[in-house]
């Protein structure tokens, strides 16, 4: 089978930008099969009917509409899904790819044979003038296999913008996350911690659109969500970092906003630091994270219990992951966290499928009365009062549902 490309494009409200980035693809003189998959997130522009127009303006465009808002990972992943080629390319709606860029980095993936190539410079562009120059950034490693320590030793790492990569290897990382705003930072640690090799492709120029409309980064600083999402994807590799920086992060206050003057990046934890992983972490990486973590299975340690429940949440397999979670309490793991674990669980259980960080989301709002943020809690409690299935860790719930409690009286007194 020859190779193909295809080359996805995630959009919300963007119609101003994405016939410009279609057009983009289109100049690339692209020499193998390749074709253009775009979602629209659910706009209220008129970016469907521009995509419904640019699938009768050019060849080999395919859609898809999600009928509400899911965030740029979903986005990201249901393009894959509607895609064919066994290599992927994502482009943002208000990106440009640089002249025969993705030629140059199709011919390095076949010279390399690896699985992702990531771009050796980024232009931001002030507005619509692709020429008004903002700032360069020059990425590290450029004809280098990408480092794993590059994701938090300060470097340029390539794989924070978005890249190249094989279908196999987007199965192996899972897709993009869908929990957290970071999908493109989510998707560099699963690629890079899952042991997968990717070099940067020597000169090769991607645009990014600077001072058109809040980036999504921004969007996500603004509503206090930096931590939150810088969070999850540590905990995701938690088993990755030695005891001392496991202990810090699950300790890091995620309710405050950055407006609190309590408030610290969660990101000084671990960047730019020496010797926060465990020794032996690169075998970890070259193993992958499930063969990593299922080596640490048999670990009688909390964290290594921690981590493997995590692993099974992640797999829905959410009974193992009880066990866990109850084995690291067991072993003395206080840290806030696994408590709303253990009540996603028991949503998701009972058919809710809200997320731990979304209740600590309810728990830290301002302005809900008491009662009104216990509700949830209260109704988790009921229906594992009434579970036989639930026998075993309705101890569990009720300890998380007294934390909450404490939280939300301590924050009523700071306030």
């Amino acid at each position: 089978m020859p190779e193909m490309l295809s080359v996805i494009i995630p959009c919300y409200n963007s119609k101003g930008t994405l016939e410009q980035a279609v057009a983009s693809i289109y100049r690339q003189g692209l020499q193998i099969p390749y074709e253009v998959v775009i979602v629209d997130d659910c706009s209220t522009d008129g970016t469907k009917d521009m995509i419904v127009a640019l699938a009768g303006k050019y060849p080999n465009i395919h859609y898809a509409f999600h009928t509400r808002n899911r965030g740029g990972g979903a986005a990201r992943n249901t393009a894959v899904e509607h895609s064919e080629g066994n290599i992927i390319f994502c482009l943002d709606s208000d990106d440009v790819l640089g002249p025969s860029m993705l030629q140059r980095m199709v011919d390095y993936w076949l010279e390399k044979q690896c699985d992702g190539v990531g771009v050796s410079q980024s232009i931001k562009f002030n507005n619509q003038d692709i020429a008004n120059v903002s700032y360069i950034t020059n990425f590290d490693d450029v004809g280098q296999r990408v480092p794993f320590e590059s994701l938090l030793d300060g470097k340029w790492c390539s794989l924070y913008s978005t890249f190249l990569i094989t279908r196999e290897a987007h199965e192996r990382c899972g897709g993009y996350p869908t929990e957290h705003g970071f999908d493109t930072q989510g998707m560099a640690f699963r690629f890079l911690a899952n042991g997968l090799v990717a070099y940067v492709c020597p000169d090769t120029v991607y645009y990014h659109r600077v001072n058109y409309h809040d980036s999504y980064y921004i969007r996500e600083e603004a509503s206090g969500r930096v931590n939150k999402n810088w969070f999850l994807i540590f905990e995701e590799f938690l088993y990755l970092f030695n005891d001392d920086v496991k202990k810090q992060i699950l300790e890091h206050e995620l309710g405050l906003s950055p407006d609190d003057p309590n408030w610290k990046p969660i990101l000084n934890i671990v960047s730019k630091k020496d010797n926060i992983y465990v020794s032996n972490y690169r075998q970890l990486v070259e193993s992958g994270r499930e063969k990593a973590i299922e080596s640490l299975g048999e670990n009688k340690d909390k964290f290594s219990q921690y981590c493997t429940g995590m692993l099974f949440l992640s797999n829905g397999k959410y009974l193992r992951a009880l066990q866990h979670y109850s084995k690291a309490l067991e072993l003395g793991f206080t840290y806030p966290m696994v408590y709303f674990r253990i009540i996603e669980i028991s949503l998701k259980l009972s058919g809710n499928p809200c997320s731990a960080i979304k209740m600590l989301d309810t728990l830290k709002s301002i302005g809900l009365p008491l009662a009104a943020k216990m509700s949830g809690f209260r109704k988790v409690k009921r229906y594992a009062a009434r579970s036989k299935l639930f026998a075993p860790v309705l101890p569990l719930i009720k300890h998380a549902h007294d934390y909450a409690r404490g939280a939300l009286r301590e924050k009523r007194c700071r306030e």
